[in-house]
């Protein structure tokens, strides 16, 4: 019986906050309910954890790690060589839409670490005038 009644607060509690989330002034606002919302669902566990049958957390790892090494040593044409053969959208899986329906704040937390990555590496190249990579204006 208090398993019933547990559920049955958190239930209700998770109504009203996506009603508020619905009536939110900004999306500032917006995001505070929601990263509620995943704390009392339990989608912010489930962003932590970075295993999922949903997509191959193991090589996201890899690559994540990879670029982030080949940005910090300054291996500029490692990095493009790395980036060129890592972005698409369903790298490893991490492109498929049940990894994006789960939580209310984003998806696995890996996934946008990865992302966050790639932003910083393109980033990173740039401002920069390579003299191996074709197609560039001196």
């Amino acid at each position: 019986m208090m398993a019933k009644s547990r559920f049955s607060l958190t239930s209700r509690q998770l109504k009203r906050i996506e009603r508020d989330m619905q009536q939110a002034g900004s999306y500032q606002q917006w995001y505070e309910l929601a990263s509620s919302h995943d704390r009392e669902s339990g989608s912010e566990r489930w962003r932590k954890q970075p295993e999922s049958g949903l997509y191959d957390s193991a090589n996201i790892n890899v690559r994540l790690r990879k670029l982030r090494k080949l940005r910090k040593q300054g291996d500029d044409n490692g990095l493009l060589f790395a980036l060129n053969e890592g972005i698409h959208g369903n790298m490893a899986g991490m492109g498929k839409s049940a990894l994006y329906q789960k939580a209310k704040c984003g998806t696995k937390l890996l996934i946008e670490e990865y992302i966050n990555e790639i932003c910083e590496s393109l980033n990173h190249l740039a401002p920069r005038h390579l003299k191996s990579a074709p197609g560039q204006i001196a």
